[in-house]
């Protein structure tokens, strides 16, 4: 496997904004105390409501553009296989649009491989669209579409 490597520019340039988007979501599903301290590999931060702690995967999907989700299924890097979150939550290019489920959710999904413009036969997994729910945002408030 040739699994993409990690980019410091591609993270410098939609980590920010993308935990940003999250944190806006999760709060409106009364989510607070957000602690953005980074365990790599295994989440990207934490979040509590009702006295529980969250530990959440959030990433940027680029080639998402617009509100409607405009693939088939769910591509997630293989890699996400040893993460510790319980939450993922997929963005579009412009933050107009998200999907959230929960991480079991993408483990207990098929995996295949491919190339991409990164990596050569990189395992991901396939979720299924109808897994997963999405929200898009409308006067600073996320729906669910």
């Amino acid at each position: 496997m040739n699994a993409s490597k990690f980019s410091r520019t591609l993270y410098n340039k939609h980590d920010a904004s993308a935990r940003e988007t999250a944190q806006h979501f999760l709060a409106q599903r009364n989510y607070k105390n957000f602690d953005n301290t980074e365990c790599y590999g295994k989440y990207d931060f934490t979040g509590e409501t009702f006295f529980t702690t969250h530990k959440f995967e959030v990433e940027v999907k680029t080639a998402w553009n617009g509100i409607t989700f405009p693939f088939q299924t769910i591509d997630v890097a293989g890699r996400k296989s040893k993460s510790e979150a319980d939450f993922f939550i997929q963005i579009n290019q412009s933050h107009t649009s998200l999907l959230f489920c929960p991480m079991s959710v993408v483990h207990k999904s098929d995996q295949y491989r491919k190339n991409t413009i990164y990596s050569t036969n990189e395992l991901f997994y396939s979720i299924n669209p109808r897994n997963v729910e999405f929200y898009n945002v409308k006067d600073g408030k996320w729906i669910k579409s």
